[in-house]
């Protein structure tokens, strides 16, 4: 999560949306800091009465990214392959764990409201650059280029051109269910 107090917003990252090249250059070029954990979520923010108070009235934005390509990055994106992981197997995985159960959790208060005043697409994503260049007047870099991490070059696994050819009708199904309201909330289709 990132936090400008100067130019009054917050950064709230999702996993796997293109948020760590946002992220680096909110820091870079509009004076924003790393707020709490890097995937913080906004009920999170809410615990803190004092910091509640802080944020109260600032531009709250982020990056979401359609829920089954989501899904499919986030599995390539990891160890599972090198695991002998199927996909099937990574949902089971998650769904164990709790992670990843939703792009809205991140963006709720502790009442389940979303509390977001911009949304902004992984698909689109030049878009955002352009808003936060207006409204920020800051020059942001390309952000479809790859980030570099602390560890070095991101590195992307070969993964399916067209995140569809990952699914099986069942599988699709299974993500219909449990993603429903992030399919809902932000217009995805398969």
């Amino acid at each position: 999560m990132i936090v400008s107090d100067v130019n009054r917003y917050v950064f709230v990252h999702i996993p796997r949306t293109g948020g760590t090249t946002l992220s680096g250059q909110l820091i870079e070029h509009v004076q924003g800091s790393v707020f709490g954990l890097k995937h913080w979520q906004m009920h999170d923010l809410y615990l803190n009465p004092d910091v509640a108070a802080r944020v109260a009235g600032y531009d709250v934005f982020t990056i979401v990214r359609n829920t089954f390509d989501w899904l499919v990055s986030a599995y390539y994106g990891g160890t599972f392959l090198s695991k002998g992981l199927s996909f099937d197997a990574f949902l089971d995985w998650l769904e164990a764990r709790d992670l990843m159960r939703s792009q809205c959790g991140y963006l709720e208060d502790a009442s389940g409201a979303l509390v977001v005043t911009d949304v902004f697409r992984f698909e689109t994503r030049e878009l955002a650059e352009v808003e936060i260049a207006r409204r920020y007047g800051a020059k942001l870099v390309d952000l479809r280029r790859p980030p570099v991490h602390a560890r070095g070059p991101y590195v992307a696994r070969a993964r399916p051109d067209n995140y569809r050819t990952v699914y099986t009708p069942a599988l699709r199904a299974r993500v219909e269910a449990t993603y429903a309201r992030d399919i809902a909330e932000f217009g995805f289709k398969f």
